[in-house]
């Protein structure tokens, strides 16, 4: 693991600002896997990875992609070919209904899903290249919110300082827009050519943790000057081929869906051990994840 990430790791750990690859607080959590091509959300134990079963399927979802569990208690997840986002029972996962309609304000391959700071649902739309709003408790279209330079937008969120950034798949780059109005401020960072980024978020350290999914790793970049600070993820060695999602666990560990293994990867935060979480259950090209 590069030097400097580290160094702000083993501050972070002296500071007890998380825990140090302990699993105490994952107890009674459940991670939930979209499993894209077989249009199903699967179940599985948060600290020992046994299957649980399928969570969620139906409804009209085709490509399972981007989840995101709303200020309702219910899953909302994106279908990539479907075109549309579908919304289950939090709880049973039970359909609900098709909560944003197939091709509505133009969406074409959503790839990313998020709950903005004023409740409305942000959705990325890889072939339209822009991020479209709708509204939280009706899905009706509101507008397009970001656009340009977009092109080909894939996983998006909300950071702490209530922006939005949208990894761009062709751009090869992260880029950073205005929370409420949409205006584009920065590229917040260059993960290098041909690295196809699909997924960003940010660590206990504030830093951006992105999946680069052709070049096989997570890379790492200073929140606010850009400068890529390492990859993040060595020890996986093969097991981390094709990531497409990240996201942090109640243990303080990065979890990483790797596609073409169909593994759920954990790495712990500090060491960067990795080892597989979870896997099986008929896992099927693994788009995203979220412990609930």
């Amino acid at each position: 693991m590069n030097g400097t990430i580290r160094g702000h790791l083993v501050a972070l750990a002296s500071a007890g600002l998380f825990i140090l690859g302990g699993t105490p607080s994952a107890q009674g959590q459940e991670l939930l896997v979209s499993s894209h091509a077989s249009n199903q959300v699967l179940r599985f134990d948060g600290v020992t990875g046994q299957f649980l079963g399928v969570f969620a399927s139906g409804g009209g979802l085709s490509g399972s992609h981007a989840m995101v569990l709303g200020p309702d208690a219910n899953l909302y997840v994106a279908g990539e070919y479907s075109n549309n986002v579908v919304r289950y029972d939090g709880t049973t996962g039970d359909v609900i209904g098709q909560f944003v309609l197939p091709e509505s304000g133009g969406l074409k391959a959503p790839g990313g899903l998020a709950f903005g700071p004023d409740g409305n649902l942000y959705v990325s739309s890889h072939y339209t290249a822009n991020v479209k709003r709708y509204c939280g408790t009706t899905g009706e279209y509101l507008d397009n919110f970001a656009s340009e330079p977009l092109n080909g937008p894939t996983q998006l969120t909300f950071g702490p300082d209530g922006d939005l950034y949208v990894p761009c798949w062709n751009c090869q780059s992260v880029e950073h827009f205005d929370g409420y109005t949409g205006r584009y401020v920065s590229r917040a960072a260059f993960t290098g050519l041909f690295s196809y980024p699909h997924h960003v978020v940010f660590g206990p350290d504030g830093h951006l943790y992105v999946a680069a999914h052709n070049a096989n790793t997570i890379l790492v970049f200073d929140e606010t000057t850009a400068e890529q600070l390492g990859q993040y993820g060595a020890a996986c060695g093969s097991r981390l081929a094709r990531p497409t999602s990240v996201t942090f666990g109640p243990d303080g560990n990065l979890y990483v869906a790797s596609r073409y293994t169909n593994q759920i990867l954990r790495i712990q935060y500090v060491t960067g051990q990795c080892e597989v979480c979870a896997s099986g259950g008929g896992m099927n090209e693994p788009f995203d994840l979220l412990f609930r």
